[in-house]
């Protein structure tokens, strides 16, 4: 049975306040085991064993081997990864959509864009659509998550690099076409 908190706080104070004393006497009895001085700084030596050092070895091996493979399957981006999207996709699966956009619609709240591509939803959040220019009938590639909302398929992006706008050929052979004729 501990005695009350007035009695030790007196214990304390009246060695002439030496707490640290006291801890390494009540430490010594919880333990059985003598802790030594606490005042004294701790003597660490500047080796490590054998065991640590292969450990160490091992942890930085890693850790090297770990951020290096973060670099490279961060350079090649998520194409080689997705799947080409359809209906039976899974949910969480990462998947990759292009086509022709034929309506963009917002969300009454949040301000979130919806994308229809044939007949495949894009959801866009909203921190990523108001940065988004995209008109009706742009040509677009996407890669995104596939997730069911409402009973329906939809892709949802997670950056605006998941969205790229193809632009159209014709448009710009039509232009260099006409400027030859204005000369």
């Amino acid at each position: 049975m501990a005695p009350p908190e007035s009695s030790i706080s007196i214990t304390v104070f009246d060695d002439g306040g030496n707490v640290v004393g006291y801890m390494v006497i009540m430490l010594t009895l919880l333990t059985y085991e003598p802790i030594g001085d606490l005042n004294k700084p701790c003597q660490y030596s500047p080796m490590f064993g054998r065991q640590e050092r292969v450990a160490m070895l091992l942890l930085l091996g890693v850790a090297v081997v770990v951020i290096s493979l973060h670099l490279a399957l961060g350079s090649l981006g998520k194409q080689p990864f997705a799947h080409t999207f359809a209906e039976n996709s899974s949910d969480g699966e990462l998947v990759s959509a292009s086509g022709i956009i034929e309506q963009i619609s917002y969300t009454k709240n949040g301000g979130h864009m919806n994308i229809y591509l044939n007949t495949t939803t894009i959801f866009v959040p909203s921190h990523i659509a108001h940065d988004l220019i995209l008109n009706n009938g742009d040509s677009i590639s996407v890669y995104g998550v596939v997730q069911t909302y409402r009973g329906k398929k939809e892709i949802v992006i997670s950056s605006k690099k998941d969205i790229f706008v193809i632009p159209d050929t014709k448009e710009k052979n039509s232009t260099q076409n006409s400027d030859i004729r204005v000369l």
